[in-house]
């Protein structure tokens, strides 16, 4: 064998290792910590009534709307600017990065004291404590731009026990509030904050010490970062909207007892959806390593590889929804146990989320955030019709078969979009074309 073709070879073996060493670390870190606030689901559905689980479900999505809006994506601006750090000065950047964080706060502050009692209104939060999300939001973003500077480098034990110390203490203060000081709602809600708060002080610290944070102002790039970020919102906002609007209409249309019903299982399903994220984590940097050498052989191993994801990853999703609805039982509250019948059209609908992963990079590869931005506006006034009717035909469970549905054509639009806009071999007739070059390059060899 050719001592060139050999070297390759141990290359890519080492590279694909890397992949699942990574991938391991990851799953098993959110899977520590899905499991860690997993165990909190028997305490906080007996000592919760389904209408307090509301509530909290609705500060976590008003959080989770608000995180895009906040933090423009800069996460995944530092992202693309790492494999590109030769040409820019990287902690400049992002430190005009949190210049933009800082801003969009004060923007959205503002708007939540003009506009409170609408959005008080709408979402069924109490107006005192709307502050809470905005706050919440913004040290998530701090959280996320360190977690992301990680993940691009490759330490994933550094992410891994930053997000199962978190987890822990968060959990640590709920108990203490929701079960000792018997605070309900307010309890969960005020652990969730301390704690994000506390770890969002702590990246702080970590960048300044790491010396990964320079605040000189550069104009070129906040428009770079808002070039990459701002098409992105209508993606981000609109993937959340699709997530959760099922919750805004069952709160007004069903009222907060069956919301919380719902809730509980949504979020046990959500383990399924933690797992199959945790590869795309480690997948992302592999997958931008492998892309930039423009190589088509390469580009078709990438392909079955994908294929094969797509095949374990539905198989797994029933074999877990199965699993979770037998055990629900053991877990919840008596109030509770009506989740199982939803569980199942979650674990599915996460699993073409799974796979819409593997799809969507290629976009953001190819720099066509505003692609994603089109195509998730689409989705999302289609997952707002089809809950909307299907809650009045079927009633709650309408709304988790509207979940399954629209993932699955989300997935199949991406797809689609990504095939358009950056090649792959996804057709058998690349495949013979890899099989004609692949000759050609062993007999040159």
């Amino acid at each position: 064998m050719n001592f060139r073709l050999f070297k390759k070879r141990i290359i890519e073996r080492l590279y694909f290792s890397a992949l699942i060493r990574n991938s391991s670390i990851y799953l098993g870190s959110n899977l520590i910590n899905s499991v860690i606030p997993f165990l909190l689901l028997p305490v906080l559905t007996r000592y919760l009534s389904p209408s307090d689980y509301a509530i909290v479900a609705m500060f976590q999505i008003l959080s989770s709307l608000l995180f895009p809006v906040i933090s423009l994506s800069v996460q995944g601006a530092v992202t693309i600017k790492y494999f590109d750090k030769d040409r820019i000065i990287l902690p400049r950047y992002i430190g005009n990065c949190l210049f933009i964080i800082c801003f969009n706060t004060l923007i959205m502050g503002f708007l939540f004291y003009c506009f409170g009692s609408f959005i008080s209104g709408i979402s069924l939060f109490p107006l005192t404590w709307l502050w809470s999300p905005l706050l919440f939001a913004f040290a998530q973003t701090l959280v996320m731009l360190v977690l992301t500077l990680w993940i691009v480098q490759s330490k994933a034990i550094s992410h891994t026990l930053f997000q199962i110390l978190m987890s822990f203490l968060n959990v640590m203060f709920t108990i203490f509030f929701v079960v000792a000081l018997k605070k309900n709602w307010e309890g969960r809600i005020e652990a969730q904050l301390i704690t994000t708060v506390i770890f969002a002080f702590l990246s702080l610290i970590y960048l300044c010490k790491k010396r990964l944070v320079d605040f000189t102002f550069n104009f070129g790039y906040i428009k770079n970062a808002l070039r990459y970020g701002v098409p992105l919102i209508p993606h981000e906002i609109g993937g959340l909207l699709m997530m959760y609007i099922d919750r805004f209409l069952l709160m007004n249309m069903k009222g907060a007892a069956d919301t919380g019903v719902y809730t509980v299982a949504f979020q046990i399903a959500s383990i399924f959806g933690i797992m199959v994220h945790s590869f795309h984590k480690a997948y992302v940097p592999w997958l931008f390593e492998k892309i930039k050498t423009n190589d088509f052989l390469v580009k078709l191993k990438i392909v079955k590889l994908t294929y094969l994801y797509f095949v374990v990853v539905l198989i797994m999703a029933v074999a877990y929804s199965l699993i979770a609805s037998w055990a629900l039982k053991f877990i919840v509250g008596k109030n509770f146990t009506g989740a199982g019948i939803y569980i199942i059209w979650f674990t599915i609908g996460s699993a073409f989320i799974g796979m819409y992963y593997m799809v969507s990079t290629y976009l953001l590869f190819a720099e066509k955030t505003y692609v994603l931005g089109l195509a998730t506006f689409f989705i999302t006034v289609l997952n707002s019709i089809l809950t909307f009717f299907l809650i009045k035909v079927n009633g709650v469970l309408g709304a988790a078969q509207s979940a399954l549905i629209t993932n699955l054509f989300y997935f199949a639009l991406v797809w689609f979009l990504s095939s358009k806009f950056y090649k792959m071999p996804w057709s058998l007739k690349n495949k013979q074309k890899a099989f004609l070059q692949n000759a050609v390059r062993s007999v040159n060899e």
